[in-house]
């Protein structure tokens, strides 16, 4: 549903100058921080998981595991709305929109 309406939720954030943070990879788009797998990342993920699975592996034998998350942020959207980003998160981003 906040993939569906994002372009909503992103207007109303900026009318009422409320930060958009989601697990979307949409920073273009106005969100000001993103906290998420790539959708490439979990592609590679499932496809290699369903490669065993076809080959036979038992679903039960598969380890648990989770996708690598990535921090975006969006400078633009935090200059929009008056707010400071602290260097040190900067640093940590993987994605910047400047």
């Amino acid at each position: 549903m906040l993939v569906a309406l994002i372009t909503e939720v992103v207007e109303a954030g900026n009318r009422f100058k409320i930060p958009v943070v989601a697990p979307l990879q949409q920073l273009s788009n106005g969100i000001l921080l993103n906290f998420a797998p790539t959708s490439e990342t979990i592609g590679r993920q499932l496809s290699r998981l369903a490669d065993k699975l076809l080959r036979g592996v038992k679903p039960a034998s598969l380890p648990i595991e989770t996708a690598e998350f990535f921090l975006g942020i969006n400078l633009k959207v935090a200059d929009t709305l008056g707010i400071e980003v602290p260097q040190y998160l900067i640093n940590q981003a993987d994605y910047i929109i400047r």
